[in-house]
């Protein structure tokens, strides 16, 4: 038998206990990105400057250097295409700011802090070929990820990040290759808020009967 029962009941508790902190503070905190805008070069891998507004007082300023992006060269009059980057690590270097506090450096050589950022627009059908450059435009979402420390023995932050917008693509017409576009311009990625929720056709004929009510009441009492 066992000599001293609570007690283990005690122990076990005190140590599910701790293993469920640890799962809850595991759990990564999300943030909406409310605003900024990214640059990348599709056809080439190169990045260029980003700046990233989100909740809970969230930002990333830096610069993306060499990732996987698209689409590369060449498209297709009518085929279904989309643009598309990702960068971490090292093809991020850049501060990040969150809940007043300054995480930096992030994304260099040994560097304690790292993000990573991943862009996809819908689908968009490339258009027939034309005599000069044309403008794509597409609406985009962006999921990515911070994890970083204030200074050695400081628990860490992990951060999920999620946003939306409207990005550009500028297409270059090549003749000589049979009469494709090349993917040359940048892509340009502009933030938006997170659109407000439209009501379900249950609750806007709720509302009209509402409101529909409350004009009949309205004239009872002016008779």
């Amino acid at each position: 038998m066992l000599k001293h029962p609570c007690r283990i009941v005690a122990i076990v508790a005190v140590f599910s206990l701790s293993v469920f902190i640890t799962m809850a503070r595991a759990e990564p905190i999300l943030v909406t990105i409310t605003s900024g805008s990214a640059t990348f070069q599709p056809s080439t891998g190169n990045g260029g400057p980003i700046s990233l507004v989100g909740t809970d007082g969230f930002s990333l300023t830096g610069g993306m250097v060499l990732g996987a992006t698209g689409p590369g060269c060449c498209l297709t009059p009518g085929a279904s295409t989309s643009f598309h980057a990702s960068f971490s690590g090292d093809d991020l270097p850049s501060s990040v700011t969150f809940g007043g506090d300054l995480y930096t450096p992030v994304g260099g050589p040994l560097a304690p802090n790292n993000a990573s950022v991943n862009f996809l627009s819908s689908p968009f059908t490339v258009p027939p070929l034309g005599d000069i450059a044309t403008l794509i435009t597409a609406p985009f979402t962006m999921t990515g990820s911070f994890r970083g420390r204030l200074g050695v023995g400081q628990p860490e932050l992990e951060l999920s990040l999620i946003g939306s917008g409207t990005g550009t693509l500028q297409l270059t017409p090549i003749s000589s290759f049979g009469g494709v576009w090349g993917p040359f311009g940048p892509v340009n990625l502009q933030f938006s808020a997170t659109p407000e929720v439209t009501p379900e056709p249950g609750t806007l004929t709720l509302l009209g009967v509402a409101v529909a009510a409350a004009y009949g009441a309205r004239r009872r009492v002016v008779s």
